[in-house]
């Protein structure tokens, strides 16, 4: 049965955008923190996207990547260094960029978790889309593909 939405001013669209970001984040962050206790979903996907990568990312890429502020990011990185996951350095050619990249720690912790976090997201992703046609969910991403472009 499905849980009727809480009153939400009017047609907004940015309220509901808001609370579906919300619920997502606390259930990425609970279904991780289950097999992987010291970690957030942000901070596991920033370890997933330079897994990934497979190679040095700045830390502007990084912000501009997930659309996050640069306080934000220096704390997620800052948090991640200081578990020895990442390695951050200034840039040979431009001493403001800080340029980042998988520790050994990191890229082993990576190699043995890469599978089980792809399948913890796949779990959220699936409860998120729910009754959600394959159709309504191309739909969806290409307009908040959209919405994302228009800033």
């Amino acid at each position: 049965m499905t849980k009727p939405l809480p009153e939400l001013p009017g047609d907004q669209l940015g309220p509901r955008l808001k609370m579906l970001d919300t619920l997502v984040e606390k259930e990425l962050n609970n279904t991780i923190s289950k097999v992987i206790p010291n970690l957030t979903g942000v901070q596991v996907a920033v370890l997933n996207t330079l897994y990934i990568v497979d190679d040095e990312m700045s830390q502007k890429s990084l912000e501009l990547n997930f659309r996050l502020s640069h306080p934000t990011t220096r704390g997620i990185v800052k948090r991640l260094s200081l578990m020895n996951y990442i390695q951050a350095r200034k840039s040979d050619t431009d001493a403001r960029q800080v340029m980042l990249s998988l520790s050994p720690i990191g890229k082993e912790f990576m190699d043995a978790h890469f599978d089980q976090i792809s399948k913890l997201v796949d779990q959220v992703e699936k409860k998120m889309t729910k009754d959600v046609t394959p159709g309504e969910q191309h739909i969806f991403m290409e307009v908040v593909d959209k919405m994302i472009n228009n800033f």
